[in-house]
């Protein structure tokens, strides 16, 4: 089973800018979508739009209302790693 995880600097931003709890559900529903229909949720995860690659790990970002959250998928460890969220208008901005 995929599970999901956020770094400590995520959840810090997250609890900063006061959306943690409404962040925290949408991938809770994510969560429940893995668990029914893990082979078609990670087929979305994947059309996501890769906007850079680290090393071998593609960076992605979700869009989720005003924001967007970058994440990275570790295969191996069959683990999708959230860590970081922006503002949609500052995430488009290539400054």
């Amino acid at each position: 089973m995929l599970s999901i995880k956020f770094t400590e600097d995520l959840i810090e931003e997250l609890k900063r800018r006061r959306i943690y709890r409404r962040v925290r559900r949408v991938l809770d529903d994510l969560k429940e979508m893995l668990a029914r229909n893990q082979k078609g949720t990670i087929r979305m995860l994947y059309q996501n739009p890769v906007i850079l690659t680290i090393d071998e790990h593609k960076v992605i970002k979700f869009k989720m209302g005003k924001y967007q959250l970058f994440y990275i998928t570790l295969q191996d460890e069959k683990l999708i790693v959230s860590f970081d969220i922006k503002p949609r208008n500052e995430a488009y901005n290539k400054r």
